[in-house]
């Protein structure tokens, strides 16, 4: 999802279609959806990321898994799924909703490019993509407890 300039409802009726499709998910093959361990898939974890992989890919969000960091570097959490730390996951999406993402062109002055509405969209799909991508065993795991207020 990129950033265009169109009216309010010419860019609903362009961007729903867009939603529809990014966010279907990995439901075409089942025996590649994420689940929880104790399920007969589990142990195609690492097929399920490569498949995954290519469905961001496909889709153009796979940058929203490429972690950047100040200094530069930049962690691709599918090609590296083991350094993705809860702390380094939490501030990634706190740049890419909050803060901006660092500029990688310029790593001797460190800047962080302006927040983009598109970033935020991307960000929301892609969970919603990996959330579909899931079992519903882990779908339910994963997904966080409402407490009443």
């Amino acid at each position: 999802m990129r950033d265009f300039d169109t009216s309010v409802v010419k860019s609903f009726t362009a961007t729903a279609p867009i939603e529809d499709k990014c966010q279907l998910g990995l439901r075409d093959c089942p025996d590649l959806l994420f689940s929880m361990p104790n399920e007969s898939n589990a142990n195609m974890t690492v097929n399920s990321l490569i498949a995954f992989e290519e469905r961001m890919t496909h889709h153009g969000l796979e940058g929203v898994f490429h972690v950047v960091s100040p200094s530069g570097n930049v962690l691709n959490m599918f090609r590296e799924p083991g350094m993705c730390t809860s702390d380094a996951i939490k501030t990634w999406c706190e740049d890419v909703i909050a803060k901006g993402v660092h500029d990688l062109l310029d790593t001797s002055n460190p800047t962080c490019h302006g927040i983009c509405d598109c970033d935020r969209i991307n960000m929301i799909w892609s969970g919603e993509v990996l959330l579909n991508s899931c079992t519903e065993a882990l779908k339910q795991d994963l997904k966080p407890v409402q407490h009443p207020a």
